[in-house]
């Protein structure tokens, strides 16, 4: 699956930043009635206690160890046939969580891209 990488981000808590390419994106909000995650343009924010149980840590640890810089996101924008999708990508210690926001905004888990090193 091809994927167009950006850069990990420490942009505070639970909020990453996508590669800038100089292209407008629009906004889209995943399940409005919960927002659980949340994309404006090149700004990826994830809830707090929807990323501390996927990465297995209870949210004020989350919070601790975001603004230490020890949790790490990339998030990676599909191309080609993937145009229109973003692979999320969450790291803290050995744990990973990997998501793919498909075009409709569903949420899909994956495996970690990194895995097969």
């Amino acid at each position: 699956m091809p994927w167009l990488d950006s850069a990990k981000a420490d942009y505070g808590p639970y909020e990453c930043k996508a590669a800038r390419d100089g292209v407008a994106r629009e906004s889209i909000m995943v399940n409005p009635s919960s927002p659980i995650l949340e994309i404006h343009g090149d700004d990826v924010a994830v809830e707090a206690t929807y990323l501390a149980a996927r990465l297995g840590l209870p949210v004020d640890k989350l919070l601790t160890e975001m603004q230490r810089g020890i949790i790490y996101s990339r998030v990676e924008r599909g191309i080609g046939e993937d145009t229109g999708q973003l692979r999320l990508t969450f790291r803290y210690r050995a744990r990973a969580w990997t998501v793919i926001v498909q075009r409709d905004g569903t949420l899909s888990e994956a495996p970690d891209p990194d895995d097969d090193r």
